[in-house]
């Protein structure tokens, strides 16, 4: 069946596409458990916790965490119309392609991600940095990144975070030294190439 997005800026553009399904074919879908003003709320809601958490640059983890939650329930809202979608047209594609979403689907299989392209250091301060990034063109589907650290004298790198949107706060990281960052996209298949590096000095 089809795949429930799961990098943030995905799962925006599917309930985009969701309320304008439900608002626009209200005979193929009469009963949606969830109405489109409520998940047009949901969805403004989630994208303005996002607008604050980012403009906050993350000095306090509150702000990501009303984010999270706010994309919870945007994501809850949005699966249980899915499933109301699916069980009321019985997996019709045409239908279901009404409201961005799809039919079950012969699997095919994952490739392992291709390389993260053009690591950038957005912002920086005592103790934390803001890494942005962008998708890879090639290979398969990114489950998450992952993000790596290293000293440019040692030459070893080690797991600092993960994410699954293309930026990501870090906060503790080692001030006084030069630290090297760089990004690797991840999938049941694998891993791609590592990102470009960058360099900080916080």
């Amino acid at each position: 069946m089809a795949i429930f997005p799961s990098r943030e800026a995905d799962v925006a553009a599917l309930a985009s596409d969701i309320i304008h399904g439900l608002s626009t074919y209200t005979e193929d879908f009469p009963a949606s458990p969830v109405t489109p003003d409520a998940l047009h709320t949901a969805l403004q809601a989630y994208v303005t916790a996002r607008e604050e958490a980012v403009a906050s640059q993350g000095l306090t983890a509150d702000a990501f965490n009303v984010k999270d939650e706010a994309l919870d329930n945007l994501t809850d809202a949005m699966r249980a119309v899915l499933r109301y979608a699916e069980d009321h047209t019985k997996y019709n594609d045409g239908k279901l392609k009404l409201l961005g979403w799809g039919s079950r689907k012969s699997p095919k299989p994952l490739q392992a991600p291709g390389q993260v392209r053009t690591l950038e250091v957005k912002r920086q301060g005592k103790g934390w940095v803001y890494l942005d990034w962008k998708d890879p063109t090639e290979g398969g589907s990114v489950a998450a990144y992952r993000i790596q650290c290293s000293h440019p004298e040692e030459g070893l790198w080690k797991d600092v975070g993960m994410a699954v949107e293309t930026e990501s706060l870090l906060t503790n990281q080692e001030r006084g030294t030069d630290l090297h960052y760089h990004i690797i996209a991840v999938n049941k298949s694998g891993e791609g190439e590592p990102s470009n590096i960058v360099r900080v000095l916080l």
